[in-house]
């Protein structure tokens, strides 16, 4: 597993990781033009994509013919990318973002990213198909222009640890923002 992924001896190291992402993004940002760059600067959000039982291939194939025309400067993917967290399934998910070509992606897992009879992996190693297929860092930040897109794995909201790199987390987003508007 990599060592993005955190478990309770990580997560120190993942809020340092975290801070250490943010603050070098935020630190190379020009302040003069950054409403401008708010304003016209396209995400296209995209959730629940749910590989397995019930995907539609024929409702990806329409989304994936139609971005072009959106013409987004970044897709943010959150949450249940997955069915049931099988490794097929985030096989197809890998599959159907390459098809995305150059377009910068962020990627943030669910609930369904987790597998749920699979007791072992729920308890020991809940991500660990996620971060090997689909991206190894489960908080991303995404830098396009001026505008900075940080995400936040809430996967497991009450346990110790997401609470804990949840907190930082926002404490960096907002300390760093309220900079930037000084």
């Amino acid at each position: 597993m990599s060592s993005h992924c955190p478990d309770g001896a990580k997560i120190a190291l993942s809020l340092a990781n975290l801070a250490q992402k943010l603050t070098a993004t935020i630190c190379n940002l020009r302040p003069e033009p950054i409403v401008q760059s708010f304003m016209s600067t396209k995400i296209l959000h995209i959730s629940d994509l749910h590989f397995g039982p019930p995907f539609v291939p024929a409702v990806a194939e329409a989304l994936l013919q139609t971005i072009p025309s959106l013409a987004p400067d970044a897709i943010v993917a959150s949450g249940d990318l997955t069915q049931r967290a099988k490794r097929e399934q985030f096989e197809q998910c890998r599959q159907f973002f390459d098809r995305l070509s150059d377009i910068p992606l962020l990627v943030v897992p669910g609930n369904h990213d987790v597998p749920l009879y699979r007791i072992f992996e729920r308890l020991f190693k809940p991500l660990a198909l996620y971060c090997e297929i689909i991206h190894p860092d489960l908080n991303p930040v995404l830098q396009v222009g001026n505008v900075v897109l940080a995400g936040l794995d809430s996967t497991a909201p009450h346990s110790s640890s997401s609470f804990m790199i949840a907190m930082g987390f926002l404490s960096i987003a907002i300390t760093s923002s309220t900079n930037l508007a000084m």
